[in-house]
């Protein structure tokens, strides 16, 4: 009994000293890594600016429960040969960081590690749909334009209730990603809650090889109007939308711009700063940073734009998320001439720090807020548009547009409008 006692002590000092270095490692890498917004943003911060240990009157938590649960488990669980203490441990810091109630919050294994990899990198092999929670549900926030989920009839806001025949309703995003990622050619059933359905639809999405483009232009009626598609913001956005940008401008009959921000996932927002700057003047407010203490910081543009004066009218929707929300927010509030047609966005104004735990796992925690410039919350909030009109399955299904109808009739009264103001 008394070697058994002693294993138990020695094996709970083991853990607790492999613990301590793993928590020197969170705190160090914060002075070492980015901030991420979807994945990164660009500004190395400390971590954390409070103790933890403040939860309780004299400043300390009792972990005498967890080491009580841990040797009980080791002890008494029937197959205790095959528990694997890497394994457990980790499970007890996905269950902490689960249980901070934010969903972006999370720890990633190596496996989470190369997914998010693939995504920075805009080529992976999968569905091609942005997924999150909302109200602790899983959630399409939006199907990339041409992916395998778009072809298939997923939209966003659809509630994710199993993913082949499993249920999907405690579950993380990374574990989610896991299920329905997979080797292009393959298969997988979401069975979904459309908006406003009362019976789930199984939706059978065939994986293929996705590569997001992020920008896409043209000309439109008869070259007085610009139409750009800004899929999400990745790490070559904002040269794409400057070479856009040009090639519209060279049409000297252009009077105005259409952005198309639906199903905007988000993505960098240096890259969403970067692009804001076309539109507005130098030195002006894009986004408002609140941290944990609830200090804020202005992020500036850095440059004169080019594009100032034309109206705009920015469609977006409920798939418009993070980074898209931000330049959505950015460019109706700090310049004239600006209206947002479609949906409520989606409401993520947080961002998340990828900080290393070990060689093989790196922990992802929000760490700040994003706020609009005049001060209003983004997070859970999400962006109001001007004029609000629905999109249907019905539409959907029929090959119907009537954001963006609604967008072009609105844009042509706007210029003409100006037109009238200029020859007043």
């Amino acid at each position: 009994m008394a070697t058994q006692q002693n294993n138990n002590t020695v094996g709970r000092i083991l853990t607790f000293l492999t613990l301590v270095a793993l928590f020197i490692l969170v705190f160090v890498g914060g002075f070492l890594f980015g901030r991420f917004d979807d994945a990164r943003s660009g500004q190395p911060v400390p971590l954390l600016t409070a103790s933890l240990m403040n939860t309780q009157a004299n400043g300390r938590v009792n972990f005498a429960p967890f080491w009580k649960a841990w040797d009980l488990l080791k002890d008494h669980y029937v197959d205790r040969d095959n528990l694997d203490a890497q394994k457990l441990m980790e499970g007890a810091i996905m269950g902490m960081y689960k249980a901070s109630g934010d969903p972006y919050t999370t720890f990633l294994d190596q496996t989470s590690k190369d997914t998010l990899a693939e995504d920075l990198e805009g080529r992976f092999d999968g569905i091609g749909a942005e997924i999150g929670l909302r109200d602790d549900l899983l959630t399409i926030i939006a199907p990339l334009d041409d992916s395998p989920a778009q072809k298939a009839g997923l939209l966003p806001g659809d509630k994710v209730v199993s993913i082949d025949g499993v249920s999907a309703l405690d579950i993380s995003i990374d574990e989610a990603l896991h299920r329905i990622r997979g080797k292009r050619g393959t298969s997988v059933v979401l069975t979904v809650f459309h908006e406003g359905a009362n019976l789930p639809e199984d939706i059978t999405v065939v994986r293929d090889e996705i590569v997001v483009k992020s920008v896409t232009s043209d000309l439109r009626e008869n070259g007085r109007i610009g139409f750009i598609r800004i899929a999400q913001f990745g790490e070559n956005t904002d040269r794409e939308l400057y070479q856009a940008l040009m090639q519209l401008k060279k049409n000297k009959k252009i009077q105005g711009i259409v952005i198309d921000l639906r199903n905007n996932p988000g993505g960098f927002l240096d890259v969403a700063i970067k692009t804001i700057s076309f539109f507005v003047p130098k030195n002006t407010v894009a986004v408002i940073e609140q941290d944990a203490k609830g200090n804020r910081k202005q992020r500036r543009t850095t440059t004169e734009g080019f594009m100032q004066e034309r109206p705009i009218v920015i469609l977006v929707n409920q798939g418009s998320a993070s980074a898209s929300e931000i330049f959505a927010a950015a460019l109706k509030e700090q310049r004239s001439l600006v209206q947002l047609v479609g949906d409520q966005t989606f409401g993520k104004g947080s961002v998340q720090e990828l900080l290393p735990l070990t060689s093989s796992s790196a922990v992802k925690i929000t760490v700040a807020k994003w706020l609009t410039p005049q001060g209003k919350q983004i997070n859970h909030e999400g962006i109001a548009p001007d004029v609000v009109v629905d999109y249907t399955q019905e539409d959907f299904e029929n090959g119907r547009d009537p954001q963006y109808l609604r967008a072009l009739d609105i844009l042509k009264q706007m210029i003409t409008q100006k037109a009238q103001e200029h020859t007043k």
